[in-house]
């Protein structure tokens, strides 16, 4: 019995053993799975509850045109900055926007066909916000070549057509008509013409000269007869002004003679028709008083015109030859002096250089003397520059020195020719006018048909 109990005993003991071993594992497998579904659980709650994460951005936009118009839609703008590369592309007329990230940028840049540029341009997107970029121009870089062209002339206007052999793009530049030359005709000194016709022949008489107008103005269809007739003269041991005809006062600095040279000259060119200005070079002479003596003299003749200065010879006296620069006020001070005098009078002023001469103004003539010249580009440069720089003022070229016969030598007729050849340059809508000077008159004016 003793057995029987122990055993009964045991198999109780190992009964309670296994139950108790029973209950824990299931006990365990089953926390472990409510466990494991409750965090899924708490991080699906989780997921639902936090808003989706994404990049902050903003907008960069602008427009973009053409150096002379055109479609844009081919211009591709890039943004570069920290946060990376950013693209888009215009539309025809130029507009274009980009979303970009928040951050820092350096660099935009335009792209096309031949067409492209880059800028540095250094900005801050902080956030969701939009920035303007100024408007920018894009300069071609154009594969160009000519396919056809029209030369201006004095009734109609050129031009020169281009087109880009990479995107096709065409272009045509107008130029206007050539300017005409409203004068055409003789400086006259009595230095130059002797000069020119020898001193032991007689000056020429007053209707020979009148016919030396004539044949420069035939070479010029259009054009008025012409003379700048140089009636007073400087010294250049004493700086005083010599006046061609007897002074109507004492005047200083200024000397007169005992007869009038020019008067007869003058009737020549009144019964012709010509234009004629009167110039002096002054020296030392005050402006305004040489203005009233000379007009004065001579403003019963219908020819002539206005008053000129040589500025070279103004007060040359330690200039090196280049005179004083004649200011916008001294201009203006002398042409309502001789506007009182006709109120049609104009003034001429004349140099080499620019920087002597007063600014373009109404009732102005501005006369270019260069000489000097190696080729007959150099000339045309010089001459159309002073078209370019004194329009609308009318401007006159003494031409046909003998420092430029290398240019003019070898012309069948320089007057024509040379002249010719300067106009053409000419396209600024101011008239010209074409003087040849006395120095080489004789040569020329022979060669004329």
């Amino acid at each position: 019995m003793k057995s029987s109990s122990r055993c009964l005993a045991l198999l109780a003991l190992f009964f309670m053993v296994f139950v108790f071993a029973s209950c824990t594992v299931k006990g365990s497998s089953g926390e472990s799975k409510e466990s494991v579904s409750a965090t899924a659980q708490a991080q699906e709650t989780s997921k639902e509850a936090a808003p989706a994460q994404t990049a902050t951005t903003g907008r960069i936009y602008g427009k973009v045109q053409k150096s002379g118009g055109g479609d844009c839609s081919d211009v591709v703008v890039t943004i570069t900055g920290e946060p990376g590369v950013f693209t888009a592309t215009a539309d025809a007329e130029g507009n274009w926007s980009i979303e970009v990230a928040a951050g820092n940028y350096s660099r935009i840049e335009f792209s096309g066909s031949c067409w492209s540029a880059r800028r540095a341009k250094k900005f801050q997107l902080a956030g969701e916000e939009e920035i303007r970029i100024e408007d920018y121009k894009l300069s071609a870089h154009h594969n160009i070549e000519l396919i056809d062209s029209r030369k201006s002339t004095a009734e109609e206007a050129g031009y020169e057509t281009y087109r880009c052999s990479v995107c096709g793009y065409e272009e045509t530049e107008w130029m206007e008509p050539i300017s005409p030359v409203e004068w055409a005709g003789i400086r006259v000194s009595s230095y130059g013409i002797r000069g020119s016709f020898g001193k032991e022949n007689p000056f020429p008489a007053p209707d020979e000269m009148a016919g030396f107008i004539s044949k420069v103005s035939s070479c010029y269809e259009g054009s008025k007869g012409a003379c700048i007739l140089i009636v007073g003269t400087v010294s250049e041991s004493t700086w005083d002004c010599h006046l061609a005809f007897p002074l109507s006062h004492d005047i200083e600095r200024v000397k007169g003679s005992e007869e009038d040279f020019y008067d007869a000259y003058l009737d020549a060119f009144d019964k012709a028709g010509y234009e004629v200005w009167l110039q002096v070079e002054p020296g030392e002479a005050d402006l305004i008083e040489l203005a009233k003596e000379v007009l004065n003299r001579y403003k019963d003749h219908p020819s002539v015109k206005g008053f000129g200065i040589d500025v070279e010879w103004y007060k040359t006296e330690g200039t090196n030859g280049y005179g004083t620069p004649l200011s916008d006020e001294e201009a203006a001070d002398i042409l309502a002096v001789i506007r009182e005098i006709n109120p049609d009078y104009t003034l001429f002023v004349k140099h080499w250089d620019c920087g002597w001469l007063p600014d373009p103004a109404d009732g102005l003539i501005f006369v270019n003397d260069s000489q000097q010249f190696r080729t007959i580009d150099e000339m045309k440069e010089e001459f159309s520059g002073w078209a370019f720089l004194y329009e609308p003022c009318p401007v006159m070229f003494q031409i046909g020195y003998n420092a430029d016969k290398r240019v003019w030598g070898k012309m069948e007729n320089p007057v024509l020719e040379l002249g010719t050849a300067l106009q053409n340059e000419c396209i600024y809508g101011n008239v010209l006018g074409i003087i040849w000077v006395d120095f080489t008159l004789k040569e020329a004016v022979g060669k004329i048909n």
